[in-house]
């Protein structure tokens, strides 16, 4: 008789993959409930207009959605529209994501923008992650080894300009530097890092950090981590 031989490796393996879809599973379940009953996140972590980021400023009043992936906020009086269909492209469906994840951070229920609209219920992660409580981290970093849906493997010291800098892909893609954010955090780090800033004497801070040591770059990247309400102060 042949026994199967379960290595400790795969075990963990599956342990994590089963862990991952249960928070799937808890995901859209939260996000189904948000839909019956209205969502009013009431968090104290409302996203501020903030004008060196660049991504949630409020200018621009819109609720045209190529616009919104340019990073223009619309209108926060006036709950963007969810099209019934899905719109044809990843992208566009994901601006549709980050324009009602805006409406219910500036205090629009959910229900109001998204009720019996099957198709975004598969995107519900982006919307549920975005509102997660900031973590320490230590929890970012054991949650990079688990991927998630709505959430996206964030570099601390940017991967690319610490490549360009000359520093080692076993630094870049080590367990420090590796951790599990939000998607839509992700997009404004991202385009924070992009825009000039009066604390780096008005450098964006990747060319602030172009010549910068190691050290420097990881402090840079848990601040920018704690600024947005990721890492725990």
């Amino acid at each position: 008789m042949l026994t199967r031989v379960v290595t400790p490796d795969a075990r963990r393996w599956r342990w994590r993959w089963l862990d991952a879809a249960h928070r799937h599973r808890v995901a859209l379940r939260r996000f189904g409930l948000a839909l019956k009953a209205g969502f009013d996140p009431n968090q104290p972590r409302v996203p501020e207009g903030n004008p060196d980021g660049g991504q949630w400023t409020d200018s621009g009043a819109t609720t045209d959605f190529s616009a919104v992936r340019r990073r223009k906020l619309p209108d926060l009086g006036t709950p963007p529209k969810v099209p019934k269909a899905p719109p044809p492209s990843e992208g566009d469906r994901l601006a549709v994501v980050k324009a009602v994840v805006i409406a219910v951070a500036s205090g629009v229920r959910l229900g109001r923008v998204a009720r019996g609209i099957l198709w975004f219920v598969e995107y519900a992660p982006y919307v549920v992650s975005y509102f997660d409580d900031p973590k320490t981290l230590e929890e970012l970093r054991e949650s990079a080894r688990s991927p998630r849906p709505g959430y996206d493997i964030h570099h601390v010291s940017e991967k690319e300009a610490a490549s360009e800098a000359g520093f080692s892909e076993s630094q870049i893609f080590s367990f420090e530097n590796e951790v599990s954010i939000p998607t839509l955090k992700h997009w404004q780090i991202t385009a924070w890092y992009m825009t000039k800033n009066e604390k780096y004497g008005m450098m964006s801070p990747r060319s602030y950090l172009r010549d910068k040591s190691w050290e420097e770059r990881q402090q840079v990247g848990h601040y920018a981590l704690r600024k947005y309400g990721v890492l725990k102060p």
